[in-house]
C-alpha cells in the first residue's frame, strides 16, 4: 500500500485518484476503508479524506476513488484498542458483487 509512504512525503499534501473495483468477490468493500482503517489512522493523528466518486463492480465496471493525505506534521500517536468504547450507533451498507444486486446496480448504470 501507498499510504503509509505518503503519510510521510516531503509535499504537504498530496491528491491520488484511484480506478478499479470498489466491490469486489472475496475482498472488503471500499466503504470499510474509509469506516474502519481511516477512522483508527485519524485517531492516531494522520489527515486522509477518502471520497468514492462511484463504484466499481470488478471487472465490468471501472469505479474511483479520490484521496487526500496529508504529510505527517507530529509521529503517529498509539492508540489503545484494547478496551470496547460506548456504543455509538450503527451504520449498515450493503454491497455485493454477484447476482440479483449486481444486476439492479447494471441496470442503473445503463440510465
Amino acid at each position: 500500500m501507498l499510504l503509509p509512504c505518503l503519510l510521510f512525503q516531503e509535499e504537504p499534501e498530496i491528491a491520488l485518484c484511484i480506478k478499479g473495483g470498489t466491490l469486489v468477490s472475496n475482498s472488503p468493500p471500499a466503504h470499510s476503508y474509509s469506516r474502519v482503517f481511516l477512522k483508527q489512522l485519524a485517531l492516531m493523528g494522520a489527515n486522509v479524506s477518502y471520497d468514492i466518486k462511484k463504484h466499481g463492480i470488478f471487472p465490468d465496471v471501472v469505479g474511483q476513488v479520490n484521496l487526500n493525505i496529508k504529510t505527517l506534521t507530529a509521529p503517529l500517536k498509539a492508540i489503545d484498542l484494547t478496551k470496547r468504547g460506548k456504543f455509538l450507533g450503527l451504520e449498515l451498507i450493503v454491497s455485493c458483487s454477484e447476482g440479483i444486486m449486481l444486476e439492479t446496480y447494471q441496470d442503473m448504470m445503463k440510465v
